[in-house]
């Protein structure tokens, strides 16, 4: 499946005005998380993807609604949109191998061995996400977050 294939796949999601300024290797990624967004939203509920992109090496996706879901519905929508960022952290935007985070010095970005201009993998960099008190990491295996046992020492944005 290509970026064309996926907008037409999930067009009852978004305008046609939705950016996608994402690499091919991530359309896997955009698949299930689209796919998360139909299951999670109730008939007739519509959200505005401004755009789809990435920054700092990891997927954005930038919403505006004017209706704003029941709070059960955000929950299974930010799950969605953290498992999708965490996902392309791990994922080469260039062919949708498996990646890890790089950094040049100046520029973070994902790579697989093939794709990464010899960058060597970023020291002591996982996906850390916080909700309400609770911190987590996200596990490649389980596909899924890992909450920590203990604060981390990270404020949470």
């Amino acid at each position: 499946m290509n970026l064309d294939e996926l907008r037409s796949k999930y067009s009852d999601l978004f305008a046609d005005t939705v950016k996608f300024r994402c690499p091919e290797g991530w359309v896997s990624i955009l698949d299930k998380y689209f796919d998360d967004v139909r299951a999670a939203l109730p008939s007739g509920v519509k959200l505005k993807f401004v755009e789809v992109g990435e920054k700092y090496g990891a997927l954005t996706i930038d919403i505006e609604t004017t209706e704003y879901p029941a709070s059960d519905i955000r929950r299974r929508l930010g799950r969605a949109e953290n498992l999708a960022d965490a996902r392309s952290e791990h994922t080469c935007p260039d062919c949708g191998e498996r990646g890890t985070m790089r950094d040049d010095g100046s520029w973070m970005f994902v790579a697989c061995d093939r794709h990464s201009r010899n960058v060597k993998p970023a020291e002591n960099h996982n996906a850390r996400y916080g909700s309400h008190g609770r911190y987590f990491v996200y596990d490649e295996l389980s596909d899924g977050f890992v909450e920590l046992p203990v604060e981390p020492n990270w404020v949470e944005n």
